[in-house]
């Protein structure tokens, strides 16, 4: 089924969400909804207990209750369709006893639908074990970005909203420097030649998602961190490089040499808070082809230092802007062109606070990254409710996506010293 989304998101939308609604409509059986699912104990809340959440979210976020416009409409003078809650919030039953198999075709199918009028929902998803159940917060890419999710999350739990800076509450984003960009531009291009793919071309796609996840403690990801002098994000990566050096179908696709190049998205910190796209594309090489996990750990750490001190200066992002400015939704066919990237990899920070929904305990936090139009697969990471949580998105043709899942697992627990 395809997922198009033709609306204008009027005051919200600066250009780099924009090209957001633009590749939806370019790619129309691309689905570019992300979200969290979380996981819960305990008997299912009532519609009515979600309605109370999600009102909070809106409370502290009120660009969420305006429904967008679409485009006909809003040039003949409609006002737009009124904002009311009970359209935002949906029931799902899955099949009854189908444990998370169940649940993980609920959230396929999900991805296979248009999203609601307002590009964002959230689903009731139970049924599936007994108590048990999952809460999904989903939206269109061109509303939020990984750190928005968390924060929007955080307020549905009672926390405090992310104190929103100058530029977050409402100034214009920041301009492209040309100096910047072009320093941006040659980094680059440092690491030339066509990306490594680790699954072969001869796996044709079919257009239609499964997801996969598995997780550690979060406590042994500090571990593994703390082990290599490195942080949990370095340890995910690392451990990523590992993984997909075991599980590839092809294992000739590192003979050719060349780069494992993955997009990490990085959120601007000055502009934290604010509804839209906060984030840059950044580049990581994973050294898929080293042989020792500390050895990966020490070359993902060496570029992920040069990314972190990056975003000290306020210019960080301006070859972004400046190519979205450009080519708008192109810029997203260029950084997601399989000749260029392998996959995107994405890491959403969960709540600090221990969670929990309408007095239900949440045991985890399972992020949905969004698969790019011609790719094979993503990953995303989500530190929530003590655990450390991988999820793999892939389009159904890529065999084994569970067994990705579970070597990252086990390369965690290498680099952990685990055995």
């Amino acid at each position: 089924m395809t997922h198009t989304v033709m609306a204008e998101l009027g005051p919200r939308a600066d250009r780099m969400s924009r090209k957001w609604l633009d590749y939806a409509a370019a790619h129309p059986a691309t689905s570019v909804a992300i979200g969290v699912v979380a996981l819960c104990t305990g008997e299912p809340p009532t519609r009515e207990e979600i309605a109370v959440l999600v009102s909070m979210a809106v409370d502290a976020y009120p660009e969420l209750g305006r429904h967008p416009v679409p485009e006909p409409a809003r040039s003949a003078g409609a006002p737009g369709t009124p904002f009311r809650l009970d359209q935002q919030i949906f029931e799902v039953e899955a099949e009854s006893g189908s444990g998370q198999a169940g649940l993980r075709a609920v959230l396929e199918r999900l991805t296979a639908e248009p999203l609601p009028a307002a590009l964002w929902g959230v689903w009731l998803v139970h049924g599936y074990a007994a108590g048990e159940f999952a809460v999904v917060l989903r939206g269109h890419h061109a509303l939020f970005d990984g750190l928005l999710l968390t924060d929007i999350i955080a307020c549905a739990l009672g926390a405090e909203p992310r104190r929103r800076s100058g530029a977050a509450a409402g100034s214009a984003p920041r301009r492209a420097d040309p100096a910047t960009a072009l320093r941006e531009a040659r980094a680059l291009f440092r690491d030339r030649g066509r990306a490594a793919q680790p699954v072969p071309p001869s796996v044709k796609l079919t257009g239609r998602v499964r997801y996969a996840w598995d997780g550690v403690s979060v406590e042994r990801m500090r571990a593994a961190a703390a082990a290599h002098r490195a942080t949990s994000n370095d340890v995910y990566l690392a451990a990523l490089a590992g993984a997909l050096r075991v599980w590839a179908p092809d294992p000739r696709w590192l003979a050719g040499g060349r780069p494992v190049r993955v997009q990490v998205p990085i959120g601007y910190p000055h502009e934290a808070g604010r509804l839209g796209v906060r984030a840059t594309a950044a580049w990581v090489r994973l050294p898929c082809e080293v042989d020792d996990p500390a050895e990966r750990t020490a070359l993902v750490k060496v570029q992920t230092d040069r990314l972190r001190a990056s975003l000290r200066d306020p210019h960080t992002g301006s070859l972004t802007r400046l190519v979205s400015k450009l080519l708008g939704r192109f810029d997203l066919d260029l950084q997601y062109h399989p000749g260029w990237m392998s996959l995107l990899v994405s890491h959403v920070p969960g709540p600090a606070a221990t969670p929990a929904i309408a007095g239900r305990t949440v045991t985890a936090g399972v992020p949905l990254m969004f698969l790019p139009a011609r790719q094979y697969l993503a990953t995303a990471m989500c530190d929530f409710a003590g655990m450390a949580q991988l999820c793999v998105v892939a389009d159904q043709a890529v065999p084994d996506v569970d067994e990705l899942a579970r070597q990252w697992v086990h390369q965690v627990d290498l680099l952990g010293g685990h055995r």
